[in-house]
């Protein structure tokens, strides 16, 4: 009976490691998209430690990473930008200042090219008109913040 026990505890001593072993592994280098308050946001992670961050419309911002004992990813260690990127089972994950954006390997899908008509008279175009998102100089945001 003792040498079955120790048979077991073994086995699963061994799984355990191994479970390990896989989550060290998972590989989080590519491409990754999300979205913030409506706004595009790609990043990019390296094999090198190294990763940008793209915001539709403003300014990239380039720095290190470096996986952590947990296997999330800490951005630019040691600096006042320090940031966590949790690995999750759907992708990536950052919050900072209450703002959260997930990231996914999904890019998103291409804006279907509109057709602007020219014949509708100012008639038609009385009265109430929901609005979804805002332009301002290259900036899109949803309308209901």
């Amino acid at each position: 009976m003792k040498r079955l026990t120790s048979l077991v505890l073994a086995l699963l001593l061994a799984l355990t490691m191994m479970v390990g072993a896989f989550a060290e592994t998972a590989d989080v280098t590519g491409e990754w998209y999300g979205e913030l308050l409506g706004i595009q946001v790609t990043l990019t992670i390296n094999a090198d430690g190294t990763y940008k961050m793209d915001i539709a419309g403003m300014d990239s911002e380039e720095g290190v990473w470096e996986k952590n004992e947990d296997g999330n990813l800490v951005m630019d260690k040691g600096t006042e930008g320090e940031g966590l990127v949790t690995v999750t089972e759907t992708g990536l994950s950052t919050e900072q200042d209450g703002m959260k954006i997930d990231f996914t390997r999904e890019a998103p899908a291409e804006d279907e090219e509109l057709t602007i008509s020219t014949e509708t008279t100012e008639e038609e175009l009385q009265g109430k008109w929901p609005v979804s998102y805002t332009h301002l100089r290259a900036h899109e945001t949803c309308a209901d913040l």
